[in-house]
């Protein structure tokens, strides 16, 4: 594991708070641990903090932060919540309702998404342009047990600051499966960003 680096999408192993992070390096201090993992909260869910087994842990309106005392307890609690993502991200494939993100530049920062949409997402695919109209692009996919979900989630994208500022044509829509097997694709109301 490297020092002064974030080894993956969330665990930090720092002697000192990241300074590209504010409020990481606050919950590292509040903590008082060399070792963190950062999780979102609503898209693991509220029991999260419990499912954890951690020195120390810190919840802010985003996330829950988890210190660690050893870098080896650090990373088999990392360890448990990457198999739990993969669980929720398979959960989320067997939702009848979708909401589907399209027209993000490849390679794009999408934590912003999780944390607007509530949920991972549980699919992404590449967009290939016709010839001349551009480089691909990227869809995600996350799954809801309703319309109304994917609607309000929908809402949430649509008031983050990355959204309104994007360069790019951003298209929200709705997928739900009806009887198991028929595709009903929608243009969620509101403006194609």
């Amino acid at each position: 594991m490297s020092r002064h680096r974030r080894t993956s999408r969330h665990l930090w192993d720092l002697p000192q708070p990241d300074p590209g992070d504010a409020e990481a390096a606050a919950a590292q201090q509040t903590l008082g641990t060399p070792h963190m993992i950062r999780a979102t909260r609503r898209a693991f869910g509220p029991g999260i903090a419990t499912e954890i087994s951690a020195d120390a842990y810190h919840e802010t309106g985003d996330y829950v932060y988890f210190g660690f005392l050893t870098a080896d307890s650090a990373q088999l609690a990392n360890e448990s919540l990457e198999q739990r993502r993969h669980q929720l991200r398979v959960e989320g494939l067997k939702k009848p309702h979708c909401l589907m993100i399209a027209g993000l530049p490849l390679g794009s920062e999408t934590r912003w998404l999780t944390l607007a949409v509530g949920v991972f997402e549980c699919d992404r695919k590449r967009m290939v342009m016709r010839p001349g109209a551009g480089p691909s692009k990227l869809m995600l996919f996350f799954g809801f047990d309703s319309q109304q979900e994917v609607v309000e989630a929908a809402a949430r994208v649509r008031e983050c600051p990355e959204y309104k500022q994007s360069t790019t044509k951003l298209a929200l829509y709705r997928l739900s499966r009806h009887n198991g097997k028929d595709l009903d694709i929608q243009p969620l109301p509101g403006e194609v960003k």
